[in-house]
């Protein structure tokens, strides 16, 4: 499968084996933080939950009001001997996301209602410096949002996949983020 661009609201750039920086934020009808005790383990937990089976998750960070994640999606199963094996879309992976994160969220705080804006920004890492870019914006988000002064003590921030495993387009062994936490 070729590039695709595909547009809702908001153009999306899709390429076999490629590598994505996503941002997805609240809805405006959802008036909590998404940093809550309540909801920010959700999300993380679905983060790192659907990762494997669609996606190599490799960082994230859940912020009051959006989430940014970095992933790549997997080969889906079952096209291994295909001449151009499929991979799962994007567009399905965010909905996966966002939908299962949305009914867990909604349980635990007893509410029904929209959880996330309908469309996320995503766009294609090129290389390893774009990886590096976008993994240190990600990291240093909640400093620069004025929300902690030290990114290491983010709660709601970590690494899917550890940095010894990581290969390809998104890294190959370097954190990013241009901190030392050993987070993993």
């Amino acid at each position: 499968m070729a590039t695709e661009w595909k547009r809702r609201n908001l153009p999306h750039l899709t390429r076999p084996g490629a590598t994505y920086f996503v941002t997805f934020c609240r809805h405006a009808r959802f008036e909590r933080s998404l940093t809550g005790t309540q909801v920010a383990p959700i999300i993380v937990q679905t983060l790192q939950g659907r990762a494997e089976a669609r996606y190599v998750l490799y960082d994230y960070t859940v912020m009051p009001d959006h989430v940014h994640v970095i992933l790549k999606p997997v080969q889906r199963p079952g096209t291994e001997r295909m001449p151009e094996p499929e991979h799962w879309a994007l567009s399905e992976i965010m909905q996966g996301i966002k939908g299962n994160s949305a009914r867990d969220i909604n349980e635990a705080l007893g509410r029904e209602g929209s959880v996330w804006q309908a469309e996320s920004h995503d766009h294609i890492v090129r290389g390893r410096r774009g990886y590096k870019a976008a993994a240190r914006y990600i990291w240093w988000n909640p400093v620069e949002a004025g929300l902690i002064a030290d990114p290491e003590k983010w709660p709601w921030w970590g690494r899917g996949l550890p940095l010894r495993r990581r290969t390809g387009d998104a890294g190959e062994g370097d954190s990013g983020h241009g901190g030392t936490a050993s987070r993993q």
